[in-house]
């Protein structure tokens, strides 16, 4: 019964990508409902019907939210510009899993390489030369570190200020324990 209920299965594979092969058969093969689910969870494509895998509408939508499931399609898809574009741009390793052809193409080198600087150990050996690849690489290799740095100052200051906080409370209960009314 639960199998059959849209919402339910819609929700279960939001969380959970592999609950799609449990789902009713007629949830599956409706376009719509499957769309959904993988707009929810792109990682649910690897448990849909084998007919979705070549659908370049539904591989869009789950590369765009999930990059690495390029690893799981057909090898005329990993050669799909718009769909290893769409999928290096949300996660750069799925470079590893685009066509050879395609693995030499600046614009997805870069974009790959931008979301994740060690993706450029997927490009052809010709690219690991380019000055622009290498450009980039360290820009987003450097983007990385100040993001990283960022992140632990602004954890140091919260830090700092609940210790601050705590030693005002101490202070502010001592006082109050010095001075009965």
């Amino acid at each position: 019964a639960l199998r059959s209920d849209s919402d339910f299965m819609l929700e279960v594979v939001a969380k959970h990508a592999q609950a799609l092969r449990y789902a009713n058969l007629a949830l599956l093969m409706d376009k719509d409902w499957a769309l959904e689910a993988i707009k929810r969870n792109g990682r649910a494509l690897r448990y849909a019907p084998p007919a979705f895998k070549k659908n370049r509408e539904i591989v869009l939508m789950a590369v765009s939210r999930y990059g690495m499931i390029l690893s799981c399609l057909p090898p005329n898809l990993r050669d799909d510009y718009d769909i290893v574009l769409a999928a290096v741009t949300r996660q750069g390793a799925a470079l590893q899993f685009a066509s050879i052809r395609l693995r030499s193409t600046q614009k997805i080198l870069m974009e790959a390489i931008l979301q994740d600087p060690s993706s450029m150990r997927f490009a052809s050996s010709q690219c690991h030369t380019s000055t622009e690849l290498l450009a980039a690489k360290w820009f987003a290799e450097g983007q990385a570190l100040k993001d990283r740095v960022t992140k632990e100052q602004d954890r140091a200051t919260k830090k700092e200020n609940k210790l601050v906080e705590a030693e005002f409370q101490k202070l502010k209960d001592q006082q109050t324990d010095s001075n009965p009314i």
